[in-house]
């Protein structure tokens, strides 16, 4: 029986490892990821302190935010639907459909009603929910608190050496596996590009002979990852408290909005979407017909172009948000845009839309991933692949926005593998 290593938790890898175990049971899988428990995709959950101490949560989903199915012209979203979502009850529980369109949002702040092609879908409880359920299936393979140091081919083996360290209990251990498939992050990589070297300098006889061809091939594709460009993201998300008296009661009942997202719609945009996280179903309490409230919340989710980001990654988050505030503001009060939104928030876009009593809670988030343009696969360094037992997960070096697109390369590399094992 084969024994098989998945570095690292991305969703791309785990729906691998979710393929591979409910087509085959031929082999022993083993997961590796150093957070301690499954952490997938970047959310907020947002507890807001009220008077009626009721137990509020709010749900803010930041990068990926939604699921995008196109059932009906799309034969690799069907057959995800099928096997993923349709197929297991787990999936489909808590997955709900989000009943408004996506527009688009030009540079001169008019909303264009161009709507995305397909079904948008988000889970009740954040996307996060995708990944703990995926995750679930595979908890008894899963190592979490581990951290890979090195990946090896000894002399006269035929099996990968993996050596790793279990964070919380500051131990070093050492494993072995016929098939390791990486999806650990660039930067992570060049690490183990560093300290797999060392290993060979301090004990070249183990590694170097016929084995040579096998870590020279795994050296070349981590070596190919040294020129990276980084890009960074800047995501903020807000929580307003708007009295109903401000909103009426002639319009208390009346959306924020006619979408729930607008993404932009040319490059030199400074935002690349903003999110009504009211409209995704489960996320934000609605407590316009509660009367033991005053207000109502309204959550947005916002995030800034890459180059935006650039030009600003130093600045105040306090400058951030009234930046993007004002934006906000823009958007709500072009006269073009005046069908799309509650007559009330036009009407009082000026009290709402600013860092005062009616944000509650504000935060902005910063993190940066790598992307290469000119390589989009580095398994093309390893030469005869399926015999050497090595692969790459096919998104390292293209972070997917869609979280179907995730699972689809998932599923892609579990068929390769599955011809091998």
């Amino acid at each position: 029986m084969k024994s098989i290593a998945i570095l690292g938790e991305r969703l791309s890898g785990l729906s691998t490892a979710f393929y591979l175990k409910n087509k085959t049971k031929n082999f022993n899988l083993t997961i590796f990821d150093k957070s301690p428990k499954i952490q997938e995709g970047r959310q907020i959950v947002f507890h807001p302190q009220n008077k009626n101490q009721e137990n509020h949560k709010l749900y803010f989903d930041q990068g990926t935010n939604f699921i995008l199915l196109d059932l009906l012209n799309n034969p690799k979203d069907k057959e995800i639907y099928n096997q993923i979502f349709e197929k297991n009850e787990i999936f489909s529980k808590n997955l709900s459909k989000i009943n408004k369109p996506v527009y688009f949002l030009d540079n001169n702040n008019q909303i264009i009603k161009n709507s995305l092609q397909g079904t948008q879908m988000t889970y009740k409880n954040g996307l996060t929910e995708i990944s703990e359920k995926i995750a679930k299936t595979l908890e008894n393979e899963i190592k979490f608190n581990t951290k890979i140091n090195t990946i090896l081919k000894p002399k006269d083996s035929n099996k990968w050496e993996i050596t790793y360290q279990d964070i919380k209990k500051n131990q070093k251990f050492t494993q072995n596996f016929d098939l390791v498939l990486v999806g650990l992050e660039p930067l992570t990589l060049l690490k183990i590009l560093k300290n797999n070297q060392k290993q060979i300098e301090k004990d070249n006889k183990k590694y170097y002979n016929n084995n040579q061809n096998n870590n020279q091939d795994f050296k070349q594709a981590l070596n190919s990852l040294q020129n990276l460009e980084h890009k960074q993201n800047i995501n903020i998300s807000l929580n307003f408290q708007i009295p109903k008296a401000l909103i009426g009661k002639e319009n208390i009942n009346t959306d924020f909005s006619e979408f729930f997202a607008l993404m932009k719609e040319e490059e030199n945009n400074d935002i690349d979407f903003i999110v009504v996280e009211n409209d995704k179903p489960g996320h934000i309490p609605d407590l316009r017909g509660d009367d033991k409230f005053d207000f109502i919340y309204l959550g947005l989710n916002i995030q800034m172009s890459n180059e935006w980001t650039e030009q600003n990654i130093n600045k105040e988050d306090e400058l951030i948000i009234i930046y993007v505030l004002e934006k906000i503001s823009k958007i709500i009060t072009n006269d073009k845009n005046k069908s799309f939104f509650n007559p009330k928030i036009i009407q009082y876009t000026d009290k709402i839309f600013k860092i005062n009593q009616y944000l509650k809670y504000k935060e902005v988030t910063k993190w940066s991933y790598s992307m290469h343009y000119q390589l989009n696969d580095l398994n093309q360094y390893i030469k005869n692949q399926d015999k050497k037992g090595i692969y790459f997960c096919y998104d390292i070096l293209n972070p997917q926005p869609n979280i179907i697109n995730q699972i689809t390369k998932g599923i892609k590399m579990g068929k390769v593998i599955n011809q091998t094992i």
